[in-house]
């Protein structure tokens, strides 16, 4: 008899688990609150950075600039169409970045542009 009772409630805490895995994926939009290095990663991985590449080129040379409040991602040479919106705010930078986001921020390939956006999303 006790095994039924713990086969029923390990039967019971699954289900849950599921239920709750379900209504967690279920389309909500992604919390951006958080602008942590998970968010630079979750940028990443929504965007792989050879898709958004103008040349095939692991040197492509990237700006980093402030668009309508986040770190947008320019291919240099093009500062009029931004290849990337991070969902960074600037607000949650410091001043000091906040300028040279003003002024640009260059990034030669790939790998140096995850490893500025990860520095700016902790």
């Amino acid at each position: 008899m006790k095994r039924k009772a713990v086969a029923a409630v390990c039967l019971a805490v699954t289900v849950i688990a599921l239920a709750v895995a379900l209504l967690v994926s279920g389309g909500s939009p992604p919390d951006t609150s958080n602008h942590g290095s998970a968010l630079a990663a979750s940028v990443l991985e929504e965007m792989p950075l050879a898709r958004i590449s103008a040349a095939p080129s692991a040197q492509t040379v990237y700006v980093l600039r402030e668009y309508e409040g986040q770190i947008a991602v320019y291919v240099s040479g093009d500062t009029e169409n931004p290849v990337l919106l991070t969902g960074i705010l600037t607000s949650s930078l410091r001043k000091t970045d906040r300028e040279l986001l003003q002024e640009g921020i260059s990034a030669r390939g790939d790998e140096e542009l995850a490893k500025l956006l990860e520095d700016f999303g902790s």
